[in-house]
C-alpha cells in the first residue's frame, strides 16, 4: 500500500464520518422540529376546542337570553 492510497482511504473514512455527522445533526433538527410541531399542533387543538367551547357557550347564552326576552322580557334577561 502506498502513500497515496493510504492517504485517499483516510480521507474516504473522514468524509464517511462527515457524512454521517451531518445526517445526525439533520435527523436530530429534524425530530426536534416534529416534536415542536406536534407540540405546537397539540396546543393549537387544545385552544381551539377551549375556544369552541366559549363560543358555544356564548352561543348557548344568546339562545337562552333570547327564550327569557320572549317569555318575560328583560326582566328574566340572566348575564
Amino acid at each position: 500500500m502506498t502513500s497515496m492510497q493510504r492517504r485517499d482511504s483516510r480521507s474516504t473514512w473522514a468524509s464517511c464520518c462527515r457524512t454521517r455527522a451531518i445526517t445526525l445533526t439533520v435527523l436530530g433538527s429534524s425530530t426536534r422540529i416534529w416534536g415542536l410541531a406536534q407540540t405546537g399542533w397539540r396546543r393549537h387543538a387544545r385552544r381551539t376546542a377551549h375556544t369552541k367551547a366559549r363560543r358555544d357557550g356564548a352561543a348557548g347564552i344568546c339562545a337562552w337570553e333570547r327564550m327569557a326576552a320572549r317569555v318575560g322580557g328583560d326582566v328574566a334577561r340572566t348575564n
